[in-house]
């Protein structure tokens, strides 16, 4: 796929321009209609955003069929990079407490939860948070994630197609 061909562009940090923004009637997410689809973001970086519910309520408000998430990754490489795996050092999952949706498996397979995108070489992170985020030293055998494990885990568990990069395409790519 190509980063044009998502409808929904997820920012954790934050939306790059701030401008027609709109928020959910619990305030949980933030969005605006651009050009290139819908952008959403959440409010606040907490567990209490990560609660199925509330994702399940943002994809049926907004009809959401699948979703570009922008991360920040730290690596050796300066490439565009997209995901292909993640190992979740963040603390952080969605699958702590009640998770089980009607029509939807307790235990939900993601082995193969991400897209490639053209143009954007495949990698394995390590997710560790933001918490962690800044504690973590640049490697060559590791590329450090923020946000990947946390939040394309509860898009993937909705059967949504899900792809992480780490830089946006600029127009005429």
């Amino acid at each position: 796929m190509r980063c044009e061909d998502f409808t929904t562009w997820f920012f954790p940090d934050g939306f790059p321009e701030k401008s027609n923004l709109s928020s959910d009637n619990n305030e949980n997410f933030l969005w605006c209609k651009t050009e290139n689809g819908l952008w959403v973001a959440p409010v606040k970086d907490t567990l209490k955003t990560l609660d199925l519910h509330r994702i399940r309520s943002l994809i049926d408000q907004h009809n959401i069929e699948n979703v570009l998430i922008l991360d920040s990754l730290k690596s050796a490489q300066s490439n565009r990079l997209c995901v292909k795996d993640h190992v979740n050092r963040s603390g952080r999952s969605f699958l702590r407490g009640a998770t089980h949706q009607e029509g939807y498996p307790m235990f939900p397979d993601m082995g193969d939860i991400y897209r490639p995108v053209d143009g954007y070489m495949p990698v394995v992170v390590h997710t560790v948070g933001p918490d962690r985020w800044t504690k973590q030293p640049m490697a060559d055998q590791i590329i450090w994630s923020k946000w990947a494990a946390i939040w394309s885990v509860p898009f993937a568990y909705f059967k949504l197609p899900v792809a992480v990069v780490n830089q946006l395409p600029v127009k005429g790519d």
